[in-house]
């Protein structure tokens, strides 16, 4: 189910995942670009924890934040079927709500996740510390995306978090081009 970019919002996605939560063969939901926030993620974290059959979820260019990722985290820890997640251009990193801690524990023991993308989610040091940390664990994954973020995926596919980055993104990127990296 394509939703992209209908100006759903919160509201409407809410009604979304309870008409369709009993669905056993939906295979791809894209609810990308349509001004979600934290209001609608336990809804969705409801439907996400309901249904196994679910392959891709695309949440990407949405406004949710880190407490909203921690609710569709909540969601997909007892999903076995999910194979792509894309959460990128939210603010997942942007306010203190323990979501780089779930999210690093969400993806050291899941073993179904192989494309992850949560770039561009303004994740500080510490958060892609965290971040690296478990997916240092994981050995399903092999399609990471993290640009725009804290620290950098080396050519091993490694999140590489050094310390000499400021947290300005500006000053990161400078860094890595002049470092040859």
């Amino acid at each position: 189910m394509n939703l992209e970019a209908n100006k759903l919002g919160d509201s409407a996605v809410g009604l979304l995942c309870d008409g369709i939560a009993v669905n056993r063969s939906l295979k791809i939901l894209n609810l990308s670009r349509n001004f979600l926030t934290n209001f609608c993620t336990e809804k969705l974290g409801g439907f996400l924890d309901q249904n196994n059959s679910l392959k891709q979820l695309f949440l990407y260019w949405n406004q949710i934040q880190g407490q909203g990722g921690n609710n569709i985290l909540k969601g997909l820890s007892g999903n076995s079927s999910l194979k792509i997640l894309d959460l990128a251009w939210n603010s997942l990193g942007q306010h203190a709500s323990g979501f780089a801690k779930n999210f690093s524990e969400f993806i050291s023991t899941n073993t179904e996740l192989v494309i992850l993308d949560v770039s561009n989610n303004q994740f500080s040091k510490y958060d892609s510390k965290l971040i690296a940390e478990g997916l240092s664990k994981n050995h399903t994954i092999y399609d990471f995306m993290f640009q725009g973020n804290y620290g950098y995926i080396d050519s091993y596919g490694f999140l590489v978090v050094p310390d000499m980055f400021q947290n300005d993104i500006t000053t990161q990127h400078i860094s890595l081009h002049t470092s040859g990296s």
